[in-house]
């Protein structure tokens, strides 16, 4: 006997609030909606990340076959992609814009987890950067593409992890990083 249903939005829609506000809760639950319609069996970690590596091989011919992949959300310490894995997924990501997952990036200074980033919401970068973020304590990504004050594009991974200093004042321990990314990013945008 059926107690109760519950209907989801749309995949569009769970998609786009997912990579924009970095929702963990739809990452996870997507990665084992993968895992359960790739291998039709009931959908798990284990079989969502078999699912994804399968995909991307498959559909893309990126091969992650040695990343581990713990979870969908990332919030995992166990998680490990190399750069260049990190990298091919990326190149994929913005030479398919027909896919549409380059649209739904948040954009520096304008949206999504990046609409309030303090290195990069300022002129010359506002706008200009498309690009996901990965961040727990101590580790501080970002996977995208900036567009050059030139008209370039450039692909970029950042990956900086055990970064622990010892202020317990957030803006003062994330100073170092933001005048990192600031100096990074316009060096990148001034075809530097």
């Amino acid at each position: 006997e059926e107690i109760a249903r519950h209907q989801s939005g749309p995949l569009t829609q769970l998609v786009d609030e997912m990579v924009k506000k970095s929702d963990n809760l739809i990452a996870d639950n997507l990665m084992k909606t993968l895992g359960n319609r790739y291998f039709n069996q009931p959908g798990s970690y284990e079989n969502g990340a078999a699912a994804i590596k399968a995909i991307l091989q498959e559909k893309a011919g990126i091969d992650i076959d040695k990343a581990v992949i713990v979870d969908g959300s990332g919030l995992s310490r166990n998680n490990k992609m190399s750069a260049k894995q990190l990298m091919q997924v990326v190149q994929y990501i913005f030479n398919h814009p027909e896919a549409g997952v380059a649209e739904l990036l948040p954009v520096s200074g304008v949206s999504g987890t990046l609409q309030w980033r303090p290195s990069l919401v300022n002129a010359p970068l506002k706008g200009q950067i498309t690009a996901k973020t990965g961040t727990i304590y101590g580790v501080y990504n970002l996977a995208g593409r900036i567009k050059t004050r030139s008209g370039k594009s450039l692909l970029f991974v950042q990956i900086i992890s055990n970064y622990h200093p010892t202020s317990t004042n957030r803006n003062v321990a994330r100073k170092p990083i933001r005048m990192f990314e600031r100096s990074l990013y316009e060096s990148l945008y001034n075809d530097h």
